[in-house]
């Protein structure tokens, strides 16, 4: 939950907007961001986000940081009393689950051949982009295992069409590293990415 005040200079109609989570954006160490609406262009009518590099999801769901949420609500006839949001999400989010594998993992490394975080944009105006979080500028994305029996890993990414690419899983546990890749442009599979 949240509450905000707002300005009593405002036109008899317009469009109110939200976005969670706040983000800490250093622009001279891009390894500072940890992930979440950073900063606001008015003129172009888009946020920076920061998809994290390095995730610490739940047993159960993504990394907070990676948790995406946009909302907005429109008025007319003067602004209302209270305000009803409608949220979405600007991050995809997947769920990898490692089988057959007896070792303890301490991490896993995702790879594409598409960007699927760092610093990203959110557009937010009512155009042909609405909605969209594009421009993500890192290929990898950490994965830091939130318990050792644990094979079940969620991540948050910035949306990307990888039906012609490539992604490459890399599974570290206290001793060594294990890597598979999976070609998507050559296999038929049963759910796409």
């Amino acid at each position: 939950t949240f509450s905000v005040g707002l300005t009593n200079d405002y036109t008899t109609e317009g469009t109110i907007y939200a976005f969670s989570p706040k983000g800490n954006y250093d622009s001279s160490n891009a390894a500072n961001c940890k992930g979440g609406f950073t900063g606001i262009s008015k003129t172009h009518q888009d946020l920076y986000v920061v998809v994290p590099t390095e995730q610490n999801p739940s047993t159960t769901s993504v990394d907070p940081a990676a948790h995406l949420l946009a909302g907005k609500a429109t008025y007319t006839n003067g602004l209302p009393s209270s305000i009803k949001m409608t949220f979405n999400h600007a991050a995809a989010y997947g769920r990898m689950e490692i089988t057959n594998f007896a070792e303890e993992i301490t991490k896993v490394e995702i790879t594409a051949s598409e960007a699927l975080a760092g610093i990203s944009c959110y557009y937010y105006y009512a155009g042909a982009q609405e909605g969209q979080l594009t421009n993500a500028d890192k290929e990898t994305i950490t994965i830091n295992n939130p318990a050792a029996d644990n094979k079940v890993f969620w991540f948050g990414c910035a949306p990307a069409d990888l039906s012609e690419g490539t992604l490459e899983v890399k599974v570290y546990t206290a001793d060594a590293s294990y890597t598979k890749e999976i070609d998507f442009a050559s296999k038929d599979l049963e759910r796409g990415f």
